[in-house]
């Protein structure tokens, strides 16, 4: 397995340009990277150096580009290269340096996570790398904004009570469970968890979505 194996096409459908003051009227368009997509500069597309990873680039939409000289291809030629999914789902991408291969995630690399910081998919898409849905994260709050394995309820937080009877409302806060009641309907423990995630999970918290009752 080489890097050939990750890359998309060395011609794309948009022909990229670098460092093209002077050519083609650029001269006076702001670009950070001088990298451009056609005849239009777009923002979200531009490039900026993935760190400790010479001649590797990301941009905010989640793609990973490189001029690397390899295996004949000239240096400074820029391709798109192409991630695949690791065993949970996530995008991850191989970049060279130093003779070695380095496996790293595309979220990671998009909002250049620090090591003590995990990156939460806001919409729960892992291969969705869009930086507008990614943000920084601990641990616990990644955790918040999972979807629940559905037990005994279609509802998360919520499960049957068998000695009680009741539909419980339990909320999980530094990896502690926490009770937030029981209920004789299944919709009013799904209300209590979602009161309770919005105090305790704030920004992070995944609410239960509760039709409206007749």
């Amino acid at each position: 397995m080489d890097m050939n194996d990750y890359i998309i096409s060395t011609e794309t459908s948009k022909q990229c340009f670098m460092n093209p003051i002077g050519r083609n009227g650029f001269a006076d368009l702001p670009c950070s990277m001088g990298f451009f997509y056609g005849d239009n500069v777009n923002k979200e597309a531009e490039l900026r150096p993935i760190p400790d990873f010479p001649n590797y680039f990301v941009n905010d939409l989640g793609e990973v580009w490189s001029n690397k000289k390899y295996n004949g291809r000239p240096s400074g030629e820029l391709v798109k290269l192409k991630p695949y999914l690791n065993q949970k789902g996530y995008l991850n991408i191989d970049l060279f340096t130093g003779g070695k291969r380095h496996k790293k995630k595309v979220a990671r690399l998009v909002v250049n996570a620090p090591p003590d910081k995990q990156v939460d998919h806001r919409n729960e898409v892992k291969s969705d790398n869009n930086i507008s849905n990614l943000r920084l994260c601990s641990n616990s709050q990644n955790h918040m904004n999972m979807i629940s394995n559905r037990g005994t309820s279609k509802y998360k937080g919520v499960s049957w009570h068998k000695s009680l009877k009741k539909w419980r409302a339990l909320i999980c806060v530094n990896f502690k469970s926490i009770s937030l009641g029981c209920f004789e309907k299944e919709i009013e423990a799904a209300i209590a968890y979602n009161i309770g995630a919005l105090k305790y999970h704030g920004e992070f918290a995944r609410l239960n979505i509760i039709e409206r009752q007749p």
